[in-house]
Formats: C-alpha cells, structure tokens, sequence
C-alpha cells in the first residue's frame, strides 16, 4: 500500500487511469465499523468516548493503511480530528515484517545488486519505520516539533496536537478545513498552484538542511489546502532524521551542485561517508559529470540517485538515512507534479539552496570553532600520546612497522602465492607419481607392480587435477582483467 501511494504521485511515468485507482490509496480504503473503532477508544482511554469528547462521529473522515480519522467535539468547543489505529495492525505489521526480512535474505543470497545495495538492511529499515508509524505518542510529539520547527513558513502549516490527550493508538490534533490537493474542490484556490509548490518545496527543503527533521511521507493525501490558500501537512508518523554529520554533508553537496562546484561536492560526499581513502581526483571527476547531466540540480531525486550512483562505484557505503530522504523526495515530487505539472523540482531546489542559505555551513568563525570542538577529544589526549611516544624512544622500544601489500594488493598477493604453491605440490606430485610408476614396471613381484600402478596412477590423476585448476583460475584472472 505504501509503494501504491507512491506510484500515485508518477503521473509523469504512469498512465492516468493507473494513477487514478492508486491515488485511493491515499485516503480511500477499507474503512473499520464504527464499534471496533470505540472499542479502541475506550480502551486507550480508560473511560467513555463521551467523558473526554462532546461529540464524536463514528463516520471516518478518511481510511488510510495504519489508521482512519474522525471528527470530534472537545468539551470547550474547540473542533479536532481524532486519528485511530486499526486494529491488529501489530500482528499485520509483524508478519509482513517477517515476509519482507525473508525475501531480502533470499535476494541477497541470489542477486549481486541486491547484496549491493543491502537489501536486508533496507528490509529491516522499513519494517522499524512501520513499528515507529504505529507509535502514536511518538507522532504527537513529532508534530509538535514540526510545528514548532516551522511555525515562520509562509503558507504552510502543521496543525496543533493535543499530547495530553493523544495515546499509544490515538492521535488528537485540531482541525483544519481544507482538501487534499488531489480533490477538485482543492483546485479554485487564491494562491496560484506553482506558487503553492514552490512553498511546499521551500518549506521542506528549510526541514531537510535546516532542521534535520522533516515530514517523510508527503504523498498527496497528507497535504490539505484550505480557503485561504494554505498548505497544511498531517501524518507524522513517518518522519526522518539526520544526525549532525549527514546534515553538514547534505549542505555541501546541496550547496555544491548549486554553485556547479565538484570540488565542493566531492568533499562533502567523503564527510557523508566518513571516508579518507578514496581517490579525491576520481571522485571529483565523477560528481562534476554528474552536475553536468543534471544541470546544476538542487535536492531532488535525481541527484540522490546521481550521488548514491557514485557512491556505489567508489565503494563508499552511504547512511541508511539517505535511502530514506531519496524516498522522500520522490514522493515530494510527484506531490509538486500533483499541484503543478509543470514544475521544475531540480531547478527551483537549486534558486531556494541559494536564496534561502540553506546550504550555508556558516561564517568562518563559526566553522573554526565547530572544527575544534570536534578536533577537542583528540587534541586533550595529544600530549598524553607524545609522552608515550617520547617514553619508548629514550628506552629503545619504539617501533616502526610497515606493511608492503594491504588491501585489495594483498588479497592479490595471496591468491598468486597461494597458485604457487598449488602448482609446485602438483609439480612434485607428478614426478612422485612417475617415479612410483616406474618402479612399478621393474619390479618382477606381481602383487607389489599392481599396487604401485594404483598407488602412481592415482597420484597422476590428483596432481593433473591440481595443475588444471591453477591453469584455469589464471586464465580466468587474465580474461577478467582483459575486461
């Protein structure tokens, strides 16, 4: 169902009578009874559903894949939307879980791109990112951060949850009147729709390299537009998270490919990946091509595929939070498609990284101190290290080891000393094997020729066997470095 919402967005890579049926994924599924639904309730409340609300209608707004919303009264008034689980979901959740970490360890043993790209650690992120979905306490207070977080965007919003009132399976946030942006009574608005995507955008790339907290499931069905001209998101259950390191990252490679700078990419990509080994001049290489066929893109899911391309050909492994933010944004631009199909994602994520200083790292002052604050823990052991050293070497213990062959040349090493040796005990087998044949035809004692015979005939054979596989595993190595 989530890859179904997904694929709703992809007007531009699907026909709309696919994109139509999908799109009720968004909202439109099968709906829970009204008595299961105050079941629920009143058992996460402890008390009857007419304590805590005036009013409650069992009739849900909308039906999602976790849970179904209703309107409700409080006692002072005030309208809110009340977002319930559906029941079982625990045990759905747990066995689709399994399902999915089965297939991927299957995969993993039979498809090289799959072992590639990890596909039981992607299994694993998933079904840890449904668990979290069903946690609505979690939610709540993921809402109110948003809200918080981006209270000063203009035009978009997060509505005002209610934790004290919000539970493990319950959710009570206020309402907001408005459709989804798929409905056509979204359409006659007083904010023109590229205006209207350009401000979701905005709004989500300030979450991504400001914040390092960001709504991540921005499918059409959880952005409202009211009267006013307003965006509104909802459903926090699904949010990303990048740790300070990713986050710094991120702005660099943002900020690099909006100045057309590889240099400043590259050096971002190796921070992201927390590697100092990788050739600098190659990699720089790579990313300036890829700026050049994305023409100076800001965050969208064409440079992510880009960057994790040539990520994966450097061997450089990324975070696990990067697959999650390229989801996203693919998930964000079929949403922008939904309110303009004719905008630019990659275009106007370049103008706004610019414009809004969202790839800035920071002044100069500010960075030198970020820097040695970081360099802090390694600084204050520093003359800890040099008294050692100096120890060692006024008492002759000071040694100096170096290693010739590492890495992948070692490995290399090995397997041609390892076909040396191979080669030599076949070489020694065989002339063992031919001095015992001709001892055989000597001997005048028929029971000790028959003996020998199999005894030589034997060792021939094994030591032939040895010498082929040598003979076969070089001329593989040749024809694979030939390619």
């Amino acid at each position: 169902m989530k890859f179904g919402q997904i694929a709703a967005t992809r007007t531009d890579l699907l026909p709309k009578t696919i994109t139509d049926e999908l799109s009720k994924l968004h909202a439109d599924v099968e709906r829970v009874r009204g008595d299961e639904v105050e079941a629920v309730l009143e058992q996460e409340l402890g008390e009857p559903v007419g304590q805590v609300f005036d009013e409650f209608d069992f009739d849900p707004l909308g039906a999602a894949s976790i849970a179904q919303t209703h309107r409700a009264t409080l006692h002072d008034g005030r309208p809110v939307v009340v977002k319930v689980q559906r029941p079982g979901m625990e045990d759905v959740v747990r066995r689709d879980g399994a399902v999915l970490a089965f297939a991927a360890r299957v995969l993993e043993r039979r498809v090289e791109a799959a072992r590639r790209v990890g596909a039981r650690e992607l299994a694993d992120e998933l079904t840890h990112n449904l668990n979290a979905e069903l946690d609505f306490e979690r939610e709540a207070s993921a809402g109110v951060r948003l809200r918080a977080n981006r209270d000063g965007d203009r035009g978009v919003g997060v509505p005002a949850v209610h934790p004290t009132l919000s539970t493990g399976r319950m959710l009570v946030m206020d309402e907001v009147k408005g459709q989804p942006v798929t409905d056509a009574a979204a359409e006659a608005g007083v904010v023109e729709r590229t205006e209207l995507a350009q401000r979701l955008l905005s709004s989500f790339l300030g979450q991504i390299l400001q914040d390092g907290f960001y709504h991540a499931d921005p499918h059409p069905g959880n952005v409202l537009l009211d009267a006013d001209g307003n965006l509104w998101l909802l459903d926090f259950g699904a949010v990303g998270r990048l740790d300070p390191v990713t986050l710094e990252a991120l702005q660099g490679i943002a900020l690099g490919f909006s100045m057309g700078d590889g240099s400043v990419t590259a050096r971002a990509v190796r921070h992201l990946a927390g590697d100092d080994h990788s050739d600098m001049r190659l990699l720089e290489r790579d990313l300036s091509l890829l700026l050049g066929e994305t023409q100076g893109a800001g965050m969208s899911p064409a440079l992510l595929r880009g960057v994790l391309d040539v990520m994966e050909r450097h061997g450089l492994r990324p975070p696990s939070t990067l697959l999650l933010l390229s989801r996203t944004l693919l998930t964000l631009e079929g949403t922008l498609k939904v309110l303009d199909p004719t905008f630019d994602l990659p275009a106007r994520a370049a103008e706004l990284v610019v414009r809004d200083g969202l790839g800035d790292l920071g002044e100069p002052d500010e960075i030198l101190r970020r820097e040695l604050f970081r360099a802090l823990p390694a600084l204050r052991t520093l003359p800890e290290h040099a008294e050692t050293l100096a120890g060692q070497l006024r008492t002759g213990r000071l040694l100096v080891r170096s290693e010739r062959y590492g890495g992948a040349d070692r490995r290399v090493v090995d397997g041609w000393i390892d076909r040396l040796l191979v080669a030599a005990a076949g070489g020694i087998g065989a002339l063992t094997s031919g001095i015992v044949l001709v001892a055989a035809g000597l001997t005048t004692d028929k029971d000790v020729r028959q003996a020998l015979w199999i005894l030589g005939f034997a060792g021939l054979t094994a030591t032939a066997v040895l010498l082929l596989r040598t003979v076969a595993q070089s001329l593989h190595g040749q024809s694979l470095r030939g390619d």
